[in-house]
């Protein structure tokens, strides 16, 4: 197997835990991720390396979500990073500028998943992630979905408040 099918064939999914904020309508959101072949490690193997993040609607109604491709969605999706020194830091996605940008969303039928590709090696959207080359990094790392409210969200009956993920441990390597 080539590294860039080694870096795109993650397999194994954490299920973390998700405590949802009173915010959220009583919908029953539950965030997890794979991480990689082995849990514990990320392997940075070009651009392309990637992890999925899930989302998944364990109610009895259907949850509308912003589309990652528009401001209203584009910047829900980060990560809380919290290294050996005890240092914390986001990693977010870059700012950027909308040539075209409108609220679109998706629906998530009860039981179904959402998959978000995060491709944590493309440096120009992603900021943040422990990639430093020659090395490898151990942290506390969880996922974090953020949605405000807004006009448009009301509008539209989208989806908003904060999901917050357990914290596990996992090493970057570059």
């Amino acid at each position: 197997m080539t590294r860039s099918v080694l870096g795109s064939a993650l397999l194994v999914t954490l299920v973390l835990c998700v405590s949802v904020t009173a915010s959220e309508s009583r919908a029953d959101l539950q965030l997890s991720f794979s991480a990689a072949r082995d849990p514990r490690r990320v392997s940075y193997d070009g651009p392309r390396s990637h992890f999925h993040v899930l989302l998944e609607n364990r109610g009895n109604h259907e949850i509308r979500i912003w589309e990652d491709w528009n401001y209203w969605g584009y910047f829900n999706l980060s990560f809380e990073v919290i290294d050996s020194s005890g240092k914390t830091w986001v990693v977010r996605k870059r700012d950027t500028s909308f040539t075209r940008n409108w609220p679109t969303y998706f629906a998530i039928r009860p039981g179904q998943i959402h998959v978000f590709d995060v491709y944590f090696g493309d440096e120009r959207t992603w900021e943040g992630f422990p990639l430093h080359r020659g090395t490898e990094q151990t942290v506390q790392f969880r996922a974090l979905y953020d949605v405000p409210e807004s006009a448009e969200s009301k509008t539209n009956a989208v989806w908003t408040g904060h999901l917050k993920s357990e914290s596990i441990q996992v090493t970057f390597v570059k």
